[in-house]
């Protein structure tokens, strides 16, 4: 009797598998680029595409991009920067991680900006380097994200520098008073592309399921500057609405499902 009923759970198993497999995949590609685009300027020169103040061989962004996972709590979210530039202090990538930018003219260090994200009255922070370099005592670290209470902007980080080359109100870092790290897990790294171009990638997993729907969510805004002097700004918005509860089911997935109801039916006959 019990192999029997087996037997006919047999297709409702089959179902059972598909139906979760078509509700795992719901990765969302955000990609934010940089209006100005790349002008052809080398790396270095006083003269730049108009949207980067300063040398571009400091403060060029082409774009960011933020590979979701699953789009559901626990998955790993990839966050990359691509810049391109070489001169100065920041000859490395390394470099513009821990040893910063180093501009003179009066300017302190300059180091990465954080990666900022809201979605109404939400927001959230992440650092693409240890917020300690540029505020002692910040305990923010590279890589997590945070939930964050509001953003600060480039004349507070920096300090105020009269009539300097910089965007003194565009927003650099999240808030750490107030700030809730959400991060379960971390890692990080830097990919050399050849020329002055490099890639920063920041991994991490939350199991925050307000954030994770906010990166699908179509009203959820994205923003990164270079440095914490803003000179070159990246802003836009984000993917499609996140799928409800349960998920809805890709194409591909929908045409094995109607293959297995097919094959159900068929079953049913043959029984019959």
């Amino acid at each position: 009797m019990l192999i029997q009923v087996i037997n006919h759970m047999k297709p409702l198993l089959w179902i059972t598998m598909l139906l979760a497999t078509a509700s795992s995949s719901f990765a969302t590609i955000i990609n934010i680029l940089d209006p100005g685009g790349y002008g052809g300027s080398a790396p270095g020169a006083a003269a730049n595409n108009g949207d980067v103040k300063g040398l571009l061989s400091n403060f060029d962004v082409e774009k960011l991009v933020i590979d979701t996972g699953t789009g559901l709590p626990g998955t790993i979210v990839t966050v990359s920067a691509f810049l391109n530039f070489n001169g100065g202090v920041a000859t490395t990538a390394g470099g513009y991680l821990t040893q910063g930018i180093v501009v003179g003219g009066g300017f302190p260090t300059l180091y990465a900006a954080d990666v900022l994200i809201s979605n109404g009255a939400s927001k959230w922070a992440i650092p693409l380097t240890n917020h300690v370099f540029a505020t002692p005592g910040d305990a923010m670290l590279a890589g997590h994200v945070y939930s964050v209470p509001s953003f600060k902007d480039s004349m507070t980080v920096v300090g105020f520098i009269p009539g300097g080359n910089y965007n003194p109100f565009n927003l650099v870092h999240g808030q750490s008073v107030g700030a809730v790290d959400l991060t379960a897990a971390n890692a990080g790294g830097v990919t050399a592309l050849g020329g002055a171009k490099f890639q920063v990638d920041m991994l991490f997993i939350t199991a925050d399921a307000a954030f994770m729907a906010a990166l699908g969510s179509g009203v959820t805004t994205f923003e990164y500057n270079s440095a914490t002097c803003a000179n070159d700004l990246l802003s836009g918005g984000g993917g499609a609405p996140p799928p409800p509860p349960g998920g809805v089911p890709e194409p591909a997935s929908l045409a094995l499902l109607g293959a297995g109801l097919a094959g159900l039916g068929l079953y049913k006959r043959r029984k019959q």
